[in-house]
């Protein structure tokens, strides 16, 4: 599987399970260490970098998902929609 399957499977599964996420792929040409995707459920919201197989965050990757963390955002990076949906589960409890 390629990390742009891993990212739609996220996409369907968010979306199926709350209809009214709004769920983004992002993509900035001219930065480095973007994440892949935003998602938002019932006003959580989460930056999402998405891993297959044994490839693993670059350490750009991993600086701007702990910028995000410490400006006190939310960033992970996920191998399943599986991860995805139980971090939203948490958070909307």
């Amino acid at each position: 599987m390629r990390e742009y399957n891993l990212v739609a499977q996220i996409r369907k599964h968010i979306k199926a399970r709350w209809p009214k996420a709004f769920v983004s792929k992002l993509s900035d040409r001219n930065t480095r260490g973007v994440p892949d995707m935003l998602i938002i459920v019932q006003g959580h919201w989460l930056l999402v970098e998405a891993k297959v197989g044994k490839n693993v965050a670059s350490p750009i990757q991993r600086a701007i998902l702990a910028e995000i963390m410490n400006a006190g955002g939310q960033a992970m990076t996920v191998r399943s929609a599986k991860e995805v949906e139980d971090y939203f589960i948490t958070v909307l409890k």
